[in-house]
């Protein structure tokens, strides 16, 4: 992934590991649901058996990941209603209003992703 390198995704699956990570890149990686699964897209194929057997192992996080973005589509959602009254009173809220329909609409996105990567990785099938 273009957030965690493969060979940094088993160490910082540790508590310690991610203490010592910037703010920053701890909030992607709170936020990214796919962060600390390992790329697919591996030249061998035992490489990519090991990847999908370390992704399978790593899938319970994924509902925690949707239980977040539901709140925060749920945050979206009552933001946009609320600048969208604002914004009958002052034009001004309109673009609040916007963008919060906007930040709800990339957050179900989110939510169906992770729910889809979810299920497949819970199928047992030979990805």
């Amino acid at each position: 992934m273009w957030l965690v390198k493969d060979d940094e995704v088993d160490h910082l699956l540790t508590r310690e590991a991610r203490s010592q990570v910037s703010f920053a890149r701890l909030l992607l990686i709170y936020l990214f649901p796919f962060a600390l699964l390992k790329s697919y897209d591996a030249d061998t194929h035992s490489a990519r058996e090991r990847a999908v057997a370390h992704n399978r192992s790593v899938r319970w996080m994924l509902p925690l990941y949707i239980r977040r973005w539901l709140v925060i589509a749920a945050a979206f959602v009552v933001a946009t209603y609320a600048s969208g009254a604002l914004s009958q009173e002052l034009p001004a809220f309109a673009v609040p209003a916007a963008v919060c329909g906007a930040g709800s609409c990339f957050s179900v996105s989110i939510i169906l992703m992770t729910a889809i990567v979810y299920l497949a990785l819970s199928l047992d099938i030979d990805l």
